[in-house]
C-alpha cells in the first residue's frame, strides 16, 4: 500500500518558509478547532498581487469585528508573498496565493485569553487548467435550499468556518454543476458558494445588495466599477431565483476565476450570446493593465 500522498511546494507557516510537505500546527490551533480564524485569497497576475491592499484592508475590518490583531503592514504581505512565489517557481506566473490568520493556539476553551500570537499561514497555487474554458464557454450552476446564516453577526466576514460552502459546493457537484448558489426560503439568491452573482436583465447589470449579508467580493466591486464607467445601467438589489433563471445573461465572479459566464440554472440553459459578459471581462483587463483598478 502506498503512503500518503506528499504535497509538493512551500509554504509559510509560523514565521517561516517550510516544505508544504513538512507543515504543521499546533493540535490547540483555534483556526483548527473552532474556524476562528479569517483568510483572503489574492489573484496573482505574472508575479504581481491584484489587489492585496483591498483584501487586506477587508481582511482588517474581519479582524476587528471578531477582535483578531492582523500583524504587519501591506509592505510585509507583499514581500512575504514575493518570496512565496518565488520559491514555488512562479514569480513570472498567474497564480492565487491563499492568506490565512487564525488567533492561534489559545487554549481549548471557546473563551480565548485576552492575548494571543496569531498563526499566518500562505500557500500558493496555479489556477485551474479550465479557466480559460470556464470564461469563454461558461460554466453551470444549481441553486441550493438553504444560505450560511447571512443575517447574523458574521454577515459578510470572510472566516475559516467554511462548512456551509462544502457542503453547498459537494451538493452542487453531485447536480453536475460548478457552483451553488444560496438561496433564502423565499427564492431570494445571495452568493455562489465561493462566488458572487450577476444577471443582465432588460441591459442592466443586476447583483444582489450587499445589505443581505453577502460578501462584498473584491472583483465584484470593480465590476460594478468598471461598468458604471462605461455607461452601463447598475441596480444592487434584490433578486428571485425566478430571475436569475430567466436572465438574459448571467454570470459569476471571484478573484480566482474573474468573470465567468453563467451558462445554466439548475440544467436550464439561459438564452443570452453573452456578449455583455464579454464586453464586461475585456474591459475588467484592460482597466487592471491600465492601473486603473487594483
Amino acid at each position: 500500500m502506498s503512503g500518503p500522498r506528499r504535497r509538493p511546494g512551500t509554504v509559510f507557516l509560523g514565521g517561516r518558509f517550510v516544505a508544504a510537505a513538512e507543515a504543521r500546527i499546533s493540535a490547540f490551533d483555534r483556526g483548527f478547532l473552532y474556524g476562528d480564524g479569517l483568510f483572503e485569497t489574492v489573484r496573482i497576475y505574472t508575479g504581481r498581487p491584484f489587489a492585496l491592499t483591498e483584501h487586506l484592508q477587508r481582511m482588517r475590518f474581519a479582524a476587528a469585528r471578531i477582535g483578531l490583531p492582523v500583524p504587519y503592514g501591506t509592505a510585509w504581505w507583499q514581500a512575504m508573498i514575493a518570496e512565496l512565489l518565488r520559491r514555488n517557481r512562479l514569480s513570472r506566473s498567474d497564480a492565487a496565493v491563499r492568506v490565512t490568520v487564525t488567533r492561534g493556539a489559545a487554549g481549548a476553551g471557546l473563551l480565548a485569553p485576552r492575548r494571543s500570537r496569531p498563526t499566518i499561514f500562505a500557500l500558493a497555487r496555479r489556477l485551474p487548467r479550465e479557466l480559460h474554458v470556464w470564461q469563454r464557454v461558461g460554466v453551470d450552476v444549481a441553486l441550493l435550499p438553504f444560505h450560511p446564516g447571512l443575517d447574523g453577526y458574521l454577515s459578510g466576514l470572510k472566516t475559516t468556518d467554511y462548512l456551509t460552502a462544502l457542503v453547498g459546493k459537494a451538493m452542487a457537484s453531485e447536480r453536475g454543476a460548478f457552483e451553488g448558489i444560496y438561496q433564502t426560503r423565499t427564492g431570494q439568491i445571495l452568493e455562489g458558494t465561493t462566488s458572487n452573482v450577476f444577471i443582465m436583465r432588460r441591459g442592466v447589470v443586476e447583483t444582489p445588495s450587499l445589505r443581505h449579508g453577502i460578501l462584498a467580493g473584491i472583483t465584484r466591486g470593480h465590476v460594478l466599477e468598471i461598468a458604471r464607467q462605461a455607461g452601463m445601467p447598475v441596480a444592487e438589489r434584490t433578486i428571485r431565483a425566478r430571475e436569475l433563471q430567466e436572465a438574459d445573461e448571467g454570470f459569476l465572479t471571484a478573484s480566482t476565476i474573474e468573470i465567468v459566464p453563467i451558462r445554466s440554472v439548475n440544467g436550464r440553459r439561459l438564452r443570452s450570446s453573452g456578449n455583455t459578459v464579454a464586453k464586461l471581462r475585456r474591459l475588467f483587463h484592460s482597466s487592471r493593465l491600465d492601473g486603473r483598478i487594483g
